[in-house]
C-alpha cells in the first residue's frame, strides 16, 4: 500500500468506527445475503462476533504504518478460522461484504474508486496472510 492509500483509509476508518455495532451488523447482513449458509459457521453470540470483526479492523488499520506487526496476528487468526470450517474460497464473499459495508458506513460519495482500492488492498494483505495460515 502507498501511504497516500494508507492515510486515505485511516482518515475515514473513523465513520466506519464510530458505530461498530452498525457497521458489523451490515458486514453479517451483506455476507449472509451473498452466501446464507455461512450462518452455520457462526456458533457464538453474533454481537460478540461482531465486536470481535471490528477489533480486528480496527488494530489492522492502526497498524498499517507498520504492515510487519500485522503478520503473526493475521497469520494466527488464520490458523485460528482453519479449525472453524472457513475454507480459502469463503474469502471471496467476505471481501465483498467488507467493501459494501466500507461503501455504507462512509456514504456511496464518499467511496471513490481510490478508497475502494485502498480498502481493497488493505483485505488483499490481511486475507493473503490469513489464507496462507490455512
Amino acid at each position: 500500500m502507498t501511504p497516500a492509500q494508507i492515510a486515505l483509509v485511516q482518515s475515514t476508518f473513523p465513520k466506519i468506527s464510530s458505530d461498530p455495532d452498525k457497521a458489523a451488523k451490515i458486514f453479517y447482513e451483506e455476507l449472509f445475503a451473498l452466501e446464507p449458509e455461512f450462518r452455520e459457521l457462526f456458533k457464538g453470540d453474533m454481537e460478540v462476533q461482531g465486536r470481535k470483526l471490528m477489533d480486528m479492523l480496527a488494530k489492522l488499520i492502526g497498524g498499517m504504518n507498520r504492515p510487519e506487526s500485522l503478520l503473526l496476528p493475521l497469520f494466527n487468526l488464520g490458523r485460528k478460522h482453519k479449525g472453524t470450517g472457513v475454507k480459502k474460497e469463503h474469502f471471496r464473499p467476505f471481501g465483498t461484504a467488507y467493501l459494501k459495508m466500507v461503501e455504507k458506513m462512509v456514504g456511496p460519495a464518499a467511496f471513490t474508486p481510490e478508497l475502494h482500492d485502498a480498502y481493497l488492498d488493505i483485505y488483499k494483505l490481511a486475507a493473503g496472510v490469513m489464507r496462507k495460515a490455512m
